[in-house]
């Protein structure tokens, strides 16, 4: 499977029209105690606000150093160490550094031999150890003899399954819900549906007496928001959150648990923004939009109405994108001739670079972008995470595919064309 270029959710939701509370910046320091052994710190850091990186240095003295800034929320960052900034963060997972999400105030962080930890206190400090306490405390039911004892239960049900029936419980396993979450799937063998019957009551009580194991993080955070809507810290676990979930009636859910003060901040307008764009999917409707060529002429996704489009967002930085665009040539050659067309968005900011790619790639299609890279605003009204990333909109304007890459692409394109 063909890697993304991933990069920080959120970072590209910045300008807001609406009125919104400003994250007050606020001072924090740093204070490292504790031999390392080493001549310099390397302090990095993402801003919460914007997602900017920061990387500052320091001179360690004494076995001791120290940072000093501001900050607009708790940010996820850690302490390095070596001759030079490249150097150390390639380093990253040497026993000497330290991660954390650093907050306002003082934090104190113990260098003795290998035992790094946090040693200091402050009201962030304090809201993160609630949420970690929160955490263990429901995923220690899952730890408990009576919860492995039932599991042990089901997985025999399992295999008396299996023994029925090995194509039925590979099924089960590829598609749980499949089976398990309706009662309509029948095989039509009374021992194989009893089985299944047994197997999703066991499920069901399973469910209903300790939850689902993969709802555990929600859990906690839907918990913890209830519990301190107004904190900053629930602003930011929420952030974290939804970097990899995208389901919009969860999101939206979590959302309307902070407090005022936190959706109407600066952060929290631009994930309520973020989180709209879960909407955008296969069967809705692709919203028009419009965005310059290199000839400064505007293209209107509405100037493809009546063909099939394939809209591309890609970058000539993203070697992902490059290594995909041989397949989107092809795919271009095969179909163009059959009412078929692709719209290429760049998140480049450099336009001699975007343009050679056009040309290195051979990319023969029209291609827009506003040179603002991950702020491309087209990018940012799709909800853009990941480049390669794209959507293939019908003669009437749906989107009835997305992310189709290689030869899926290619099949997909020949199943809808040609038939």
């Amino acid at each position: 499977m063909i890697q993304f270029c991933r990069f920080l959710l959120v970072a590209i939701f910045f300008s807001l029209s609406f009125y919104s509370y400003a994250q007050i910046f606020e001072p924090f320091t740093i204070n490292g105690v504790g031999k390392t052994g080493e001549k310099k710190a390397y302090l990095m850091y993402y801003t919460f606000d914007e997602d900017n990186q920061v990387v500052d240095s320091t001179t360690i003295h004494n076995g001791e150093f120290s940072f000093t800034g501001e900050l607009q929320g708790p940010c996820y960052g850690g302490v390095v160490f070596g001759t030079d900034f490249s150097t150390a963060s390639q380093r990253w997972a040497d026993k000497k550094n330290i991660w954390f999400t650093l907050f306002k105030g003082e934090t104190v962080i113990s260098f003795e031999g290998d035992n790094n930890k946090i040693i200091g206190t402050n009201k962030g400090l304090e809201s993160q150890q609630a949420f970690e306490k929160l955490r263990n405390e429901k995923r220690a039911v899952f730890q408990t003899d009576e919860f492995k004892k039932e599991v042990e239960h089901g997985l025999k049900l399992l295999e008396e399954l299996k023994e029925l029936d090995s194509n039925v419980y590979a099924q089960l396993l590829k598609d749980p819900k499949g089976l398990l979450e309706t009662e309509k799937a029948k095989t039509g063998n009374k021992a194989i549906d009893d089985k299944i019957a047994i197997i999703r009551q066991q499920d069901e009580s399973l469910n209903k007496k300790y939850g689902r194991m993969e709802d555990l993080d929600r859990s906690v955070l839907q918990e913890f928001i209830t519990t301190h809507p107004d904190d900053e810290y629930s602003l930011y676990q929420f952030k974290e959150y939804i970097r990899n979930n995208d389901n919009y009636e969860e999101a939206i859910e979590l959302y309307s648990r902070l407090g005022d003060k936190m959706q109407h901040s600066n952060v929290g307008l631009k994930l309520k923004q973020l989180i709209e764009t879960f909407k955008i999917k296969t069967g809705v409707a692709a919203a028009n939009f419009s965005q310059e060529a290199p000839d400064g002429k505007v293209i209107h996704l509405t100037d493809y109405r009546g063909k099939y489009v394939l809209i591309d967002f890609w970058a000539s930085w993203c070697a992902p994108c490059r290594e995909e665009n041989p397949t989107l040539v092809k795919a271009y050659s095969r179909f163009n001739t059959d009412n078929f067309e692709i719209l290429g968005i760049s998140l480049d900011n450099k336009k001699e670079n975007w343009l050679a790619a056009i040309e290195q790639d051979g990319l023969r299609w029209k291609h827009v972008s506003d040179l603002k890279g991950w702020k491309n605003e087209v990018a940012i009204q799709y909800g853009i995470r990941a480049v390669p990333s794209n959507f293939l909109i019908d003669p009437t304007g749906k989107i009835i595919a997305q992310d189709l890459r290689g030869e899926e692409l290619l099949q997909f394109l020949e199943d809808t064309l040609k038939k």
